[in-house]
């Protein structure tokens, strides 16, 4: 594994982050064991600046952001009349 990755750094960073949206953390942490392993530079760089994890709210949060003005698109704001 540490030959592919050293080979082909793209396909080691996407494999990085299938197992962080996916992955178990064993499986995270073999991966980084074969990556260092391949001691490539540019395989360190794309394990360095892989994606982070979010959290269920950060991803909520991130995709009521993303839709909010979808969502809303022609609605007035409602408000109370007295």
């Amino acid at each position: 594994m540490a030959e592919l990755f050293q080979e082909d750094p793209a396909f080691a960073a996407e494999y990085t982050a299938q197992l962080l949206r996916e992955g178990e953390p064993g499986d995270l942490a073999a991966a980084r064991r074969q990556m260092a392993l391949a001691k490539g530079p540019s395989v360190q760089q794309a394990l360095d600046a892989g994606p982070q994890r979010e959290t269920p709210g950060e991803q909520a949060g991130r995709f009521k952001d993303h839709h909010q003005p979808i969502l809303t698109k022609g609605r007035e704001p409602k408000t109370k009349t007295e």
